[in-house]
């Protein structure tokens, strides 16, 4: 069966002198593996488009016994030029590109994780300062849309409002100062100040938050750890590491 479909690209290695397999998380079918023959010829244009990061129509052979479909024809939807430029920008697409690969399965398509993938790269793909903002907001959404929405208003114990916080590790819940008084993942009431409007924000406007510098390594130990706790293969995301290096 022939299937045509849009695609982010997560991954492509060497196969063979002249092949590549790509990993693809598509919009129709999910997370799909695929075998492009030849791509690595000599004024073949394969390779380029089959680049991570790159947002492209694919179309490609699908047989179920198969655990590697063969392509057919690739062709460019948004090509990522300016992220390979920003190393701090493309160390965050590629954890966007490697949370995806690791959380989702085979074959399990889920529109909505594909638009906000894709819609966050276009965003730092087009816009020049906003690449730490819109990986929180990925992150955000990406608890939300998975069914673990955090809470930032109410005490994850006593349910009473807050104003700052600390990540409960047992519950992986947001509690108040009175209920939980030691641990080392915490929001001051700036930074929970931040992520409530981020939460009512849509992609378009999170460039226009703004926050001290001093406080975003704050928002970014909650997010990545509530995610952590929440999303069964985030152990995998190997990229985390670069993020960590970063923030040292």
């Amino acid at each position: 069966m022939l299937i045509e479909t849009r695609a982010l690209v997560l991954k492509s290695f060497p196969y063979s002198d002249t092949s590549l397999i790509s990993r693809i998380y598509t919009e129709d079918r999910g997370k799909v593996s695929v075998l492009a023959k030849g791509a690595r010829r000599m004024k073949n244009n394969v390779a380029a488009l089959l680049e991570p990061l790159n947002i492209v129509d694919i179309s490609y052979y699908d047989k179920e016994s198969r655990g590697i479909q063969t392509l057919k024809e690739v062709s460019a939807q948004t090509i990522v030029s300016r992220i390979r430029e920003d190393y701090d920008k493309l160390t965050l697409a590629l954890v966007v590109s490697d949370i995806l690969d690791h959380t989702t399965h085979e074959h399990d398509p889920n529109p909505i994780l594909y638009r906000l993938a894709t819609r966050t790269i276009i965003e730092m793909e087009a816009n020049t300062e906003s690449g730490r903002t819109l990986f929180w907001f990925f992150l955000l959404q990406l608890a939300i849309r998975t069914g673990f929405k955090p809470n930032l208003y109410q005490c994850g114990r006593c349910n009473e409002p807050i104003k700052n916080g600390i990540l409960d590790r047992a519950s992986g819940a947001l509690c108040c100062h009175r209920c939980l008084s030691d641990g080392d993942i915490c929001l001051n009431s700036e930074q929970l100040t931040y992520l409530q409007t981020m939460n009512e924000y849509h992609i378009d406007q999170v460039g226009n938050l703004h926050i001290q510098d001093e406080l975003t390594e704050g928002i970014s130990r909650f997010l990545l750890s509530f995610v952590s706790y929440h999303l069964e293969g985030m152990e995998k995301v190997k990229s985390l590491k670069l993020i960590e290096q970063h923030n040292k």
